[in-house]
């Protein structure tokens, strides 16, 4: 199972145990375990006013109550457990507890694959190798390079001609460019081609112009 929680975006503790809380929600785990993982979620609610949002409702440890549900959930299915963006911890109002409720769970937890990703390489690499940091030399770093172009280009063609599209090639060269090769932006954009195109049809840098027109636009 992979279970994945995205904190970008998180400003507190709370925020952070809403996402946990729904990552968790939706795996689909089998009757008796659901039965113990719903009593935890039972405890941590959401409660709203008029229509509005207005916190969770639980217990100091929910956050630690959440990830010790990872060791049950292990122990049943092998699990991964991905948290992208997680240098947005630091910078939320109580960055240190927060940081250091979930290294205090996490470190009991030898059989749990984590994975922990994020798009700002240097505060990644703050929270793991600077002193006094809760999850200092706590993980194994891989580093994922830049995709080749050239390789990346052969990708998007295949999956261009499984729907029935051809790409003229003077389309890529500017793409690429425009968006300094980040993977992200090239597939909004070939996305944006996609929706424009049809079966049949050959994209052109004239219908890349008025893709790129429609999404500057978003």
């Amino acid at each position: 199972w992979l279970v994945e929680a995205d904190f970008f975006g998180v400003r507190d503790r709370q925020r952070v145990i809403e996402k946990l809380h729904r990552a968790i929600g939706q795996m689909p785990l089998a009757s008796g375990l659901r039965v113990k993982v719903q009593e935890v979620l039972g405890q941590l609610r959401e409660f709203g006013f008029g229509g509005f949002k207005a916190g969770w409702h639980g217990n100091a440890k929910g956050l630690e109550d959440l990830l010790e549900l990872f060791d049950a959930i292990n122990k049943n299915r092998p699990v991964v457990v991905f948290f992208d963006e997680f240098q947005a911890l630091t910078e939320i109002d109580d960055a240190a507890d927060v940081l250091g409720s979930m290294r205090s769970v996490i470190q009991k937890q030898p059989d749990v694959f984590y994975l922990f990703a994020g798009s700002d390489q240097n505060s990644l690499r703050q929270m793991f190798f600077v002193e006094k940091n809760p999850f200092l030399k706590s993980v194994s770093v891989l580093e994922v390079g830049p995709i080749q172009r050239n390789e990346f280009i052969l990708w998007l063609v295949q999956r261009f001609e499984a729907g029935k599209r051809t790409v003229e090639p003077t389309v890529w060269e500017p793409l690429f460019d425009l968006v300094d090769d980040i993977p992200g932006d090239v597939q909004q954009v070939c996305h944006g081609l996609w929706e424009a195109s049809a079966p049949g049809q050959t994209i052109g840098l004239e219908l890349l112009e008025a893709t790129l027109d429609g999404i500057a636009a978003m």
